[in-house]
């Protein structure tokens, strides 16, 4: 059986905490890529809302659209540019759960495989002490001495 030094066990230990580090900053940078996908339609779709030409104010147009009783126009208009707002509002909403639902997802699994790492390694090292146990009561050198 192969038995690490203290100084490859330290080795292999530090490379293993570096991986875990980088799967996890990794998962970091997805959910930041995300997170900025959605800021970034978000304020194109702001900023080409902005650019639209207005003309009468909104109050203005509610009010004489109650007077003629005519909704056809620019008032019409913006409450559609509210629906439409209102329904890109929720798919956001949609997807922002999505993707909380997938990190969570994804932080119980790496929880999950950080316990089975632990459990192999725990299980390595008590089949170390066991087969060092076993070559100094058979009075053979403990390998790698």
């Amino acid at each position: 059986m192969w038995v690490l030094t203290g100084k490859e066990r330290a080795a292999a230990q530090a490379d293993e905490a570096a991986a875990r580090q980088d799967r996890l900053q990794a998962r970091h940078d997805r959910q930041a890529d995300a997170r900025d996908r959605v800021a970034a339609r978000a304020d194109r779709e702001q900023a080409a809302f902005e650019r639209e030409p207005y003309g009468r104010s909104w109050q203005a147009e509610a009010a004489h659209a109650a007077l003629t009783g005519d909704v056809s126009g620019r008032t019409g208009r913006l409450v559609a540019d509210v629906r439409l707002l209102r329904q890109r509002s929720q798919e956001l909403v949609r997807q922002c759960e999505q993707i909380h639902r997938r990190a969570v997802t994804i932080q119980r699994r790496t929880g999950q495989t950080l316990q089975r790492l632990l459990e192999i390694r725990r299980r390595q090292r008590v089949a170390v002490l066991r087969a060092r146990d076993a070559s100094r009561s058979s009075g053979g050198s403990p390998p790698g001495a």
